[in-house]
Order: structure tokens, then C-alpha cells, then sequence
């Protein structure tokens, strides 16, 4: 099952399957700003490649 896959991951991993669920938490204690000083130490805005994703039957109107 998809379950027990993602635990024996994180099992695998050496974090424990208990981590699945402290995992959302720790992403939502990152700062706008921690991700900002990430993003400009390891991405370069000279060379990048942008991709746009369409979505079916909503306008960008409709999913703000």
C-alpha cells in the first residue's frame, strides 16, 4: 500500500516512520525569508528555465 511504502521510507531513511508526521510541521516553521536566503545562495536568475503547467477547465481567476 502507499502507506506502508512511505512509512518503510522514512523507516528506511533512519528518521523513523514517526516523522511522517512531524514532517508538515517542520515545513511550516520555514520562514518566506529562510526560503528567500536559500533560493538566492543555490539558484542563479541568469540561467533558469521556466515551465508553465495548465490546468483543465479554471482560469487563474477562478483558483484565487
Amino acid at each position: 500500500s502507499t502507506q506502508a511504502d512511505l512509512y518503510g521510507r522514512w523507516e528506511l531513511s533512519g528518521k523513523g516512520y514517526q516523522a511522517v508526521w512531524e514532517y508538515p510541521e517542520k515545513i511550516r516553521q520555514v520562514s518566506a525569508e529562510q526560503l528567500m536566503n536559500v533560493a538566492n545562495k543555490y539558484f542563479d536568475t541568469e540561467y533558469y528555465a521556466l515551465g508553465m503547467i495548465e490546468g483543465v477547465g479554471a482560469t487563474l481567476e477562478q483558483r484565487e
